[in-house]
């Protein structure tokens, strides 16, 4: 009997140590020189066979002024492919795939900061997320046009 309850109790020391499984985390970043232009980076899911999207955080730089925008599902990006980099190398491959000098169209505004003189933003993104299929379903981080360095980062999990 002292065996079996030192069993249980072994058990739920154990269980309340136990860890769920971590979500992949995946970043897209984005430094440009711009002259006169914007410039805009898009997460968005595919077509089909997508996960769901957590977004965490996305941050923006520019060295003069410029607006920040954080857009949602605008119509669909078709170029220019960017690099996804995984945060751990074990991670797996991404569904969701991510466009810089984005074509996408404009989305519905969720946020936006000035930034004077130069500067940077970051965006707590913890409570957006992209569910389902569709390529118009996207977050999209844009910087207005300027003429001067800018940085676009943006972080989520699958």
């Amino acid at each position: 009997m002292k065996a079996l309850l030192l069993l249980a109790m072994i058990c739920a020391y154990a269980s309340a140590f136990a860890q769920a499984p971590i979500s992949p985390q995946y970043v897209v970043v984005r430094a440009v020189s711009l002259s006169g232009s914007g410039e805009a980076v898009t997460i968005q899911q595919p077509a089909s066979s997508s996960k769901r999207v957590q977004f965490t955080s996305a941050d923006a730089s520019c060295s003069v002024t410029c607006d920040v925008t954080i857009e949602r599902d605008g119509t669909a990006a078709t170029a220019t492919a960017a690099t996804i980099a995984k945060l751990n190398a074990e991670a797996p491959t991404p569904r969701a795939t991510a466009f810089s000098a984005s074509d996408v169209g404009t989305g519905t505004v969720i946020g936006k900061r000035t930034l004077l003189n130069g500067g940077m933003v970051r965006f707590d993104l913890n409570s957006k997320w992209l569910q389902g299929d569709g390529t118009s379903t996207n977050l999209t981080i844009r910087i207005s046009s300027i003429t001067g360095e800018a940085k676009i980062n943006i972080f989520w999990r699958e």
